[in-house]
C-alpha cells in the first residue's frame, strides 16, 4: 500500500492529541510578556526571534487572549516538524536501505520523534516554540539541500528556510556545520570541487544574518541571559553542561541527584557497548546523525539544563532530530530481529514520561487561569501585593515571570508589589477556595504598607491549598 506509513503517521498525530490536550493548557510566566508585546505589536522585528514573535502576534490576531489556540499552533508546529522528518529522513535512510525498509524506518524515526518525552516546554508552553518552529525550518533548509543538485531553485530555497530557522531561535547556528558535515561525507570524494561553494554561500550568508543582528541589537551573540552568560561561564562549567546536556537527552530528570548519578552511569555503560558494538556496522548516515546530535547541542552548553526537573527541555527539541535518527538506526542494525519489541518499549515509556510531564503543564496551566480570573475584580483597585506569587510546578513555571504583564493585559493596576515567591508542591484538584488568613500576619511583620491599605488595595496570598484574596 503506497501510503501505508503516511496513513499510521497520521494516526498518532491523533493519538498525540487526544493524550496531550491543548486545550487544558494556559498562558505560563513569559508567555504573558510575550502577548503583551503582540498586542501593542511592538519590539518584534527587532527581538532575537522576530519570527517566533511574528507568529504569536499572528496568533493574537486570530485567538486574541484564548490560550488554546497558541497551544494548537505550538502542537501544529511539531506534527509539521514530524512530517518533515519523515521525508527527510527518507532522503537519509535511501543511501543504505531499499525503498520498502526505507519507508518504514522513517516512519518509526518519526514516530519516535513525536512522542519524545522531553519535549515538554517545547510542547506545552508558548514562549517555547521556538523549538519547534526553528526544527521545522531547519528540516525544511536540510531536505532542500539534499536535493541542490536538481537546480538553484531548491538551494535557494534550502537558504531561504536556513534563514528563517536563525530568525526563529538561535538553536539553528549550527546549521552551517552540519552541511558542511553532510557535504564532507556524501561528496568528499566525487563532487568536492563544486561542494565547497555551497557551503562557502551558507557560512557567508550566516556572517551576514550576525551582522544585520548587530546592527539591530547591536551585539553579535547576546542572551535573553547576557552575552557574559554565554562567553564566559568557564571551561569545567561548559564541559559539565554538555556532559549534563547529553545524559538528559537519553534520561528524565531525578529530584534525588544520587538517583540521577545512577541513571548517568546505567546511561554511560549503555553508550560504551553501543559503540563498542558499532565499530562493524557504522555507515554513512551514523556518521552524519551522531556528530550533527552532538553539534546541535553546542549552542545550549552555555547555559545547561536542569537535572531535576522540566526546565530548559526547549534546549533538547533540535538535537533530538539527530538523536531520533541515530538512535532508531542504531537499534536496526544492532537488535534488527528483536526490534519491533524494543521500540514498543521505548514507545510506552516515551508516552508515559510525556504525559507526565504535561499533567505538570495542565496543573500549572489551572493555577494561572484561576489567578487571571481573580483578575476581573480588581479593574478599580490601585495597588496589588503578592504574597507567595506561584513560580512553578515539577518544572512548568507559572509566574516564574510574566507577572506583571498579566495583572497589565486584564487590569489597570499599575503598583504591584510582589512580597514573595514559592514553589507548588501539591496543588489541590480543584478550585481554589478563597479566605483572609494570612492579612493580619502580613500586616504585624510589615511585609505591606498599612498606610495603602485602602479600599482601592489588593492583597493576594497563595498559599499551599488556597488562594487567598482580600480587597
Amino acid at each position: 500500500m503506497k501510503y501505508k506509513y503516511p496513513i499510521l503517521l497520521f494516526a498518532c498525530f491523533i493519538v498525540f492529541l487526544l493524550i496531550y490536550n491543548p486545550a487544558k493548557l494556559y498562558f505560563l510566566s513569559d508567555d504573558f510578556d510575550s502577548i503583551l508585546i503582540a498586542q501593542k505589536n511592538a519590539n518584534i522585528l527587532h527581538s532575537f526571534r522576530p519570527l517566533s514573535l511574528l507568529s504569536i502576534r499572528l496568533d493574537y490576531l486570530i485567538w486574541g487572549n484564548k490560550a488554546e489556540g497558541y497551544h494548537f499552533t505550538n502542537i501544529l508546529f511539531h506534527l509539521l516538524s514530524t512530517v518533515v522528518l519523515y521525508v527527510f529522513t527518507k532522503q537519509l535512510y535511501l543511501k543504505i536501505f531499499n525503498s520498502a525498509e526505507t519507508n518504514q524506518y522513517a516512519f518509526f524515526t518519526s514516530v519516535f520523534f513525536l512522542f519524545y518525552p522531553y519535549h515538554s516546554e517545547p510542547l506545552f508552553w508558548i514562549v517555547g516554540r521556538g523549538g519547534p518552529l526553528c526544527a521545522l525550518m531547519s528540516l525544511l533548509s536540510l531536505h532542500f539541500y539534499l536535493k541542490k543538485q536538481e537546480g538553484f531553485g531548491t538551494y535557494f530555497l534550502s537558504l531561504f528556510f536556513f534563514m528563517a530557522a536563525v530568525l526563529s531561535y538561535e538553536a539553528a547556528w549550527i546549521l552551517p556545520l552540519i552541511i558542511t558535515v553532510i557535504s564532507l561525507i556524501f561528496a568528499w570524494k566525487d563532487n568536492w570541487s563544486k561542494e565547497w561553494k555551497y557551503i562557502f554561500l551558507f557560512w557567508t550568508t550566516f556572517m551576514v544574518y550576525l551582522f544585520v543582528r548587530f546592527y539591530l541589537t547591536d551585539q553579535f551573540i547576546g542572551s535573553p541571559y547576557g552575552t557574559h552568560a554565554v562567553l564566559f561561564s568557564g571551561a569545567f562549567s561548559q564541559i559539565r553542561n554538555f556532559v549534563l546536556l547529553v545524559s538528559r537527552s537519553f534520561i528524565p530528570p531525578a529530584k534525588n541527584s544520587s538517583l540521577f548519578l545512577l541513571y548517568f552511569l546505567v546511561l554511560g555503560v549503555f553508550l560504551f557497548f553501543i559503540l563498542f558494538k558499532l565499530k562493524k556496522h557504522c555507515n554513512v548516515i551514523l556518521k552524519i546523525s551522531i556528530p550533527s546530535f552532538i553539534i546541535s547541542i553546542l549552542p545550549a552548553i552555555p547555559f545547561g539544563i536542569d537535572t531535576h526537573d522540566t526546565e530548559s527541555e526547549r534546549l533538547l527539541y533540535l538535537p533530538s532530530v539527530f538523536l531520533s535518527i541515530s538512535l532508531i538506526l542504531i537499534l536496526i542494525l544492532l537488535f534488527k530481529k528483536q526490534f519491533l519489541v524494543i521500540f514498543s518499549v521505548l514507545l510506552i515509556a516515551e508516552i508515559s514520561f510525556l504525559f507526565y510531564n504535561y499533567k505538570s503543564f495542565e496543573t500549572s496551566s489551572r493555577i494561572a487561569n484561576q489567578t487571571v480570573k481573580a483578575f476581573f475584580s480588581l479593574r478599580n483597585s490601585d495597588y496589588l501585593y503578592c504574597i507567595n506569587l506561584p513560580s512553578q510546578y515539577r518544572g512548568a513555571f507559572i509566574f516564574r515571570n510574566g507577572f506583571q504583564s498579566a495583572v497589565k493585559l486584564y487590569t489597570e493596576i499599575k503598583n504591584i508589589t510582589i512580597l514573595s515567591k514559592a514553589e507548588i508542591e501539591n496543588p489541590p484538584p480543584g478550585n481554589y477556595n478563597i479566605d483572609y488568613f494570612e492579612l493580619n500576619n502580613a500586616l504585624e511583620k510589615g511585609l505591606i504598607d498599612s498606610g495603602k491599605i485602602k479600599v482601592h488595595t489588593v492583597i493576594f496570598n497563595w498559599k499551599e491549598k488556597e488562594l487567598d484574596v482580600y480587597k
